[in-house]
């Protein structure tokens, strides 16, 4: 999950506190079942290919809507963003 900053006793355990170097990134906003996050990918690796653009590093998700709030899958919302060089 994104942040401004980060908090000044970050939470112990399988919780990893990230820097991302600021940059240019492809993002893709997947709507539906996790189940269908693969097709996403590879729309943003045609995006990638067909635009002449190289990802520069791992691709990371942000879920945008919690599954407890909103149980109907075919409402959840994936923000997907890819790197670029």
């Amino acid at each position: 999950m994104p942040v401004v900053e980060l908090p000044e006793n970050p939470p112990a355990g399988e919780i990893e506190a990230l820097t991302v170097a600021a940059g240019r990134a492809v993002v893709a906003l997947h709507r539906g079942p996790y189940e269908g996050l693969p097709d996403t990918y590879i729309a943003i690796e045609s995006y990638l290919e067909q635009h002449g653009l190289t990802a520069s590093a791992p691709p990371w998700e942000s879920y945008i809507t919690d599954p407890g709030e909103r149980p109907d899958p075919a409402t959840w919302e994936t923000e997907v963003v890819q790197p670029i060089s």
